[in-house]
């Protein structure tokens, strides 16, 4: 669950075919035909895929999009591939540290030499610095990493909130928002997720910031509306200047900043 920001007929006689030829009109069946996950920085978890091919394709190798190369890995990537016959491969995805916290997409896909098959494999990742999946009798999601840029951010989920076992996500936003005029940021646009989705119960929504104040300066939330594409003001229900950290309450989560 992907958090917004607070997305011919084959000639029969193939061998006598240029590569370049059968590359355009080559079908390639994937099992699943996409991946889109939810992880958590310096998490690892392995998802097993399998694709089939309508034609005999020798030397063939798996290739993965550079923007994902540093955090996919497959444990097989060159094959003789026999046609109509499935294959599996385990695809490990690994974020290490350092990553920034956002949603990444890109494909794997086939090559033979120079060429590539077309029908790719599709992966979508969405990185988060702290995520929990919470139910009914509520619970919390926090950011606990000192080295994270947004830690201490905190989701506070009282008992009855949700009716049933929901993901909730913290992360960096992928966008940039424009703030208004005279606000000048002092912490970092958070994601928190699922956005949009709305809850019985208020949560409590803790936000870091990273500048130290002057003695007659004092810090504001703003949330952002994607609808009407405004910037809202919140009340503070708590202030730890010493630790750097706000609270506030909603009953719904959003950009947050």
């Amino acid at each position: 669950m992907k958090s917004k920001s607070f997305l011919i007929y084959l000639i029969s006689i193939f061998f006598l075919v240029p590569l370049n030829l059968q590359a355009k009109t080559h079908p390639i069946t994937w099992k699943p035909n996409i991946v889109e996950h939810t992880i958590e920085l310096k998490d690892t978890t392995i998802i097993t895929i399998e694709f089939t091919s309508k034609m005999n394709l020798g030397n063939a190798e798996l290739w993965i999009v550079p923007e994902l190369q540093p955090f996919l890995s497959l444990d097989q990537t060159s094959f003789n591939i026999v046609k109509n016959k499935p294959y599996t491969v385990n695809l490990t995805i690994n974020i290490p540290s350092g990553t920034q916290s956002r949603f990444y997409d890109g494909t794997i896909h086939i090559r033979v030499g120079t060429e590539t098959i077309p029908a790719t494999f599709k992966v979508g990742l969405n990185i988060v610095d702290a995520m929990a999946t919470i139910g009914p009798d509520g619970g919390e999601v926090e950011v606990t990493d000192p080295e994270s840029p947004i830690y201490g951010a905190k989701i506070d989920v009282p008992p009855g909130a949700t009716e049933e076992p929901v993901l909730f996500t913290i992360g960096i936003a992928s966008e940039t928002l424009e703030l208004p005029d005279s606000v000048i940021g002092i912490g970092s646009l958070i994601e928190f997720g699922p956005t949009g989705f709305k809850t019985n119960e208020l949560l409590t929504i803790t936000l870091p910031y990273n500048e130290i104040l002057g003695e007659s300066e004092f810090p504001a939330v703003l949330v952002y509306d994607e609808i009407d594409g405004t910037w809202n003001m919140v009340n503070i229900i708590d202030f730890d200047g010493e630790n750097k950290l706000i609270k506030v309450i909603s009953f719904h989560l959003s950009p947050w900043k």
